[in-house]
């Protein structure tokens, strides 16, 4: 049985995309991997980033992650939504954290600053 034809039969799982690779790689110029978040520990960035905000300066590390879990929840939704540049996503989901989270109003400068 062919691996796509055993995922598709699990249950609760759908059939998985079919991806069409080249057989030779003649005419391929270039050949690129997504590998960043393997090897970026995203999560420590961000906490460093907020450690930076004033607004954020009383908080503790249980707070940071709080926001941060939160804010990966809102990126979600908001990549589901309308298509809108991924730095207006990281300003909206940080400002929309803070204020879930912790009931904390972060300034439109902090909010670009996390997602520069």
């Amino acid at each position: 049985m062919a691996e796509a034809d055993r995922l598709a039969s699990l249950p609760g799982l759908a059939k998985p995309p079919v991806f069409k690779i080249p057989v030779t790689m003649e005419g391929l110029k270039a050949v690129t991997f997504d590998c960043f978040g393997t090897l970026v520990d995203w999560k420590l960035g961000q906490g460093r980033v907020l450690r930076q905000f004033p607004s954020l300066e009383a908080a503790t590390d249980t707070d940071l992650d709080k926001i941060l879990t939160l804010r990966e929840e809102i990126e979600i939704d908001l990549q589901t939504g309308p298509w809108m540049p991924y730095s207006e996503v990281l300003e909206s989901s940080i400002g929309r954290a803070a204020q879930g989270a912790l009931s904390l109003k972060l300034t439109g400068s902090e909010c670009r600053a996390f997602s520069a």
